[in-house]
């Protein structure tokens, strides 16, 4: 018998697999809770924690979100793994990645990260990304954290508007 935390692994690695890109950890979580796969918020984030620690997905903070990836040595254990995976499973799975593809397409394409500088303030670079190539990148240099937070924030929220303002503007 598999382990409630070993099926969670399994389908947070079948989900990144799945889409090919980075989810938010959140999104996972909720599908986890709202398929009642689980109703244990923190068993779901034990498995994640456990598959960054051994190297099966990497993780980035971006802003208020928490994206996560698969490598390749997650995707070797997804292979060797996969047909432990029930197939009511898969099929939930399945729908919701094409339920929500959009949204988790453009959470995957936004980044917004800040760094403190060594004179105490702050960068803040944001970017669109599609595909391999960045279509929009600012970098700004702020006075505090918690405008470096906001900036981050509201580019996570607004940054189609902000893109689509700065292209119609520019050209």
């Amino acid at each position: 018998m598999t382990s409630p935390i070993t099926v969670y692994k399994l389908i947070v690695l079948y989900m990144l697999d799945r889409t090919g890109d980075a989810i938010a950890k959140t999104t996972i979580s909720d599908f986890l809770l709202d398929q009642s796969v689980t109703n244990n918020y923190l068993s779901v984030q034990q498995a994640i924690s456990q598959m960054e620690e051994s190297g099966l997905i990497t993780s980035e903070t971006m802003g208020s979100r928490t994206m996560i990836r698969i490598t390749k040595e997650g995707q070797e254990t997804l292979r060797f793994f996969e047909n432990e995976l029930n197939p009511e499973i898969r099929r939930q799975c399945a729908e919701f990645l094409r339920r929500n593809g959009m949204e988790i397409r453009d959470e995957a394409k936004t980044s917004a990260k800040y760094y403190k500088k060594v004179t105490g303030d702050y960068e803040v670079d944001l970017t669109v990304n599609e595909r391999d190539t960045t279509l929009c990148a600012l970098r700004l240099d702020v006075p505090d954290e918690s405008i470096a937070k906001t900036v981050t924030q509201n580019w996570l929220e607004k940054n189609e508007d902000i893109y689509q303002y700065l292209v119609k503007e520019l050209f």
